[in-house]
């Protein structure tokens, strides 16, 4: 699998009909690694895809190249997954008060957007939380972060939807 992203350019027309839908709070947003992908153009050193960082994984274990999930999880059954996490927050250069991790202008950009109710992303770092603290809005969201088998069908997981449903912060 290619380890790029094909440029694409959207329109005028339809940047406009995104970005107003946005704006207006009935478009959600929903990033995935493209969100923190490097650009030469815009000068920002971003974080590395997912085969990238599989590359690094089995360069170090000594492993055939495989996917990151199959290389993530030889890593914790040979060593741990301490170590593991380590090694990726390396490999990533994410430490939360690492000056040279920064959002990508994406990130600020949306950060900034005020009529957000939702953004989803499948990202593994936490550089739209960061974007969102350094405009200002550290208590203008709550971090939901779904658990792999899904959330279980309690009261006490209804009762913490239904608040959220009812509450003004950005949900991430």
């Amino acid at each position: 699998m290619p380890d790029t992203i094909i440029p694409t350019r959207i329109p005028p027309f339809e940047m406009d009909q995104i970005v107003g839908q946005i704006r207006e709070g009935r478009c959600v947003p929903f990033l995935g690694a493209g969100a923190n992908l490097s650009s030469r153009a815009r000068r920002y050193r971003g974080l590395p895809l997912g085969g990238q960082l599989a590359r690094k994984l089995a360069n170090r274990l000594e492993a055939k190249n495989s996917t990151l999930a199959r290389l993530a999880l030889e890593w914790q059954v040979r060593w741990d997954r301490r170590s593991l996490a380590e090694f990726l927050a390396k490999a990533l250069r994410h430490e939360p008060r690492d000056p040279k991790c920064v959002a990508s202008p994406l990130l600020r950009v949306l950060a900034k957007i005020r009529t957000l109710k939702l953004v989803v992303t499948t990202n593994y770092d936490s550089l739209f939380e960061k974007a969102l603290d350094e405009e200002g809005r550290g208590d203008d969201y709550e971090v939901v972060v779904q658990p792999p088998q899904g959330f279980e069908a309690t009261q006490a997981v209804r009762e913490w939807h239904l608040k959220l449903q009812q509450q003004k912060k950005l949900i991430v």
